[in-house]
């Protein structure tokens, strides 16, 4: 049951995402929060607005807009890099902000001929001096400048969900068109692409030469620098996070509510072990020496590198975010609760709430 519970819920998103785009953002807001931990504050967009949250204490930095605007979205989890704050909502714009104050920098909106606009679903990649930030409406990925200028677009079959990733020389875009593609940064040219079969929502994992990364098809994938498929690993439910990889073994929950490790020299599976609770949407993260995964209906999960389960925390809500971790706290962003984050120590322990104030 909560397999088709949550494939319900998806459906809905993706039906009002990406077919019924004229209805408006604010017909699908309250379905997902972005979190990003960077020095000492917890970045959060959700809803029509952006905040800064004291990761010591859960105080309220500073929110935005000051007035939320009706239609304007957020899903992406903010980019955060020198001071910048980067994070694009479903109507369209990407926004740079001040990481101290919250103070809007610069708005940058794609020019569209005609249609639904470039709605921002994916986080950005800030790289150098550019922003690469993938979009849902007009399926291209933007590079902008740091002052907001378009810099060039790389188009693909249909909508980016996932944040790019880069080793320098080129960006790889995993799309909902099934591709996996690399561009090449110096002059935005297609390297190669190639089809995984199914459609692709999470950012893969670089290392030097490999790229891991899910896909709704069931499968775990490892592919080349070059576009190689190493190997496959199925999996029970469709994946829709990245994978966490510590030393050679990757960790990654899926929709079916379950964890699995796998070797990633070989994609062998090493252990399995199922929640018995909801959907596994968001990515694990490390503390200390043991791994923590949050599940839909709002089960965190911490689990050893063995495989062995070490505690559960309960948290009222739905929990498709996964966990960030920063300072040995855990931060996790909840849909449909009181609160709207929780942080949590190493063992289980509630350390603080925020909900923001009305």
């Amino acid at each position: 049951m909560r397999l088709k519970y949550f494939s319900i819920v998806i459906l809905l998103v993706l039906t009002s995402m990406l077919i019924g785009g004229c209805s408006g953002a604010g017909t699908i807001a309250n379905n997902w929060p972005g979190i990003t931990v960077d020095q000492g504050t917890v970045y959060v967009a959700y809803a029509g607005e952006v905040m800064a949250v004291r990761l010591s204490d859960g105080s309220l930095v500073w929110r935005f807009p000051e007035k939320v605007e009706s239609g304007r979205t957020y899903y992406a989890a903010p980019a955060v890099s020198d001071g910048l704050v980067v994070v694009g909502d479903y109507a369209g714009t990407l926004h740079a902000l001040d990481a101290a104050s919250g103070v809007q920098k610069w708005p940058f909106t794609p020019q569209i001929k005609s249609g639904n606009p470039a709605r921002f679903v994916g986080s950005a990649l800030i790289h150098q001096d550019m922003i690469l930030a993938p979009t849902a409406g007009h399926d291209n990925l933007y590079a902008v400048s740091l002052t907001g200028k378009e810099l060039w677009r790389f188009p693909t079959g249909q909508a980016i969900w996932a944040r790019p990733v880069s080793d320098g020389e080129q960006v790889y875009i995993a799309s909902m068109d099934h591709y996996l593609y690399a561009v090449r940064l110096s002059d935005h040219q297609q390297v190669w692409k190639k089809d995984l079969g199914a459609a692709l929502v999470a950012a893969p994992v670089l290392t030097d030469d490999t790229l891991y990364l899910g896909t709704l098809g069931n499968e775990m994938v490892a592919v080349s620098t070059a576009g190689e498929i190493l190997w496959r690993y199925a999996t029970d439910g469709s994946i829709w996070s990245s994978p966490v990889l510590v030393e050679d073994t990757l960790y990654f929950g899926d929709a079916a509510g379950s964890i699995y490790a796998v070797d990633v020299t070989n994609g062998a599976g090493l252990w399995k072990i199922d929640l018995s609770s909801g959907a596994i949407t968001g990515s694990g993260a490390v503390v200390g020496g043991s791994l923590v995964f949050s599940s839909e209906d709002g089960n965190l999960v911490a689990v050893g590198l063995d495989g062995r389960r070490l505690w559960t925390q309960m948290i009222q809500g739905k929990l498709y975010t996964g966990p960030e971790v920063a300072d040995d706290k855990i931060i996790v962003a909840i849909t449909q609760g009181d609160q709207l984050l929780k942080a949590f120590d190493s063992n289980g322990n509630e350390l603080w709430s925020f909900a923001p104030p009305k």
